[in-house]
């Protein structure tokens, strides 16, 4: 497999996700559908679909530089959306066995690539 790479704006932060423990917040779902509108758009102007259903991926970030946040404010909903596009099979790490983040300067949206985890790094399930 090839790793796969897009590009998605910066999610809210993880403080803002969910009302209580159940509800997602209204900006938290205008993300998910702005971010699949987005990549939808993408597939109509010839950009590769991804893979789906990967499983034992790697997945690297690279976020636009804000030294005001916490840099795994990015992480869970960028996984979640991957998960809910079904890029891969689930967010749990007997399908993700490694993530890195890294902040990009002079750019102004998530870079998220999928690749498959090196061989000598799975874990066993």
């Amino acid at each position: 497999m090839q790793p796969w790479t897009c590009r998605v704006f910066p999610p809210p932060s993880t403080n803002n996700l969910y009302r209580g423990r159940r509800f997602k917040t209204r900006e938290y779902k205008d993300w998910i559908a702005e971010c699949t509108h987005l990549l939808g758009a993408a597939r109509g102007r010839g950009v590769p679909l991804p893979p789906y259903h990967l499983s034992g991926v790697q997945i690297d970030i690279r976020v636009p530089r804000n030294n005001r946040r916490d840099c795994d404010n990015y992480l869970k909903p960028i996984i979640d959306l991957l998960a809910h596009l079904k890029v891969i099979v689930g967010d749990n790490m007997k399908h993700v066995g490694r993530v890195t983040i890294e902040p990009g300067d002079g750019i102004e949206m998530c870079v998220v690539t999928v690749s498959p985890l090196a061989a000598e790094t799975k874990v066993a399930a």
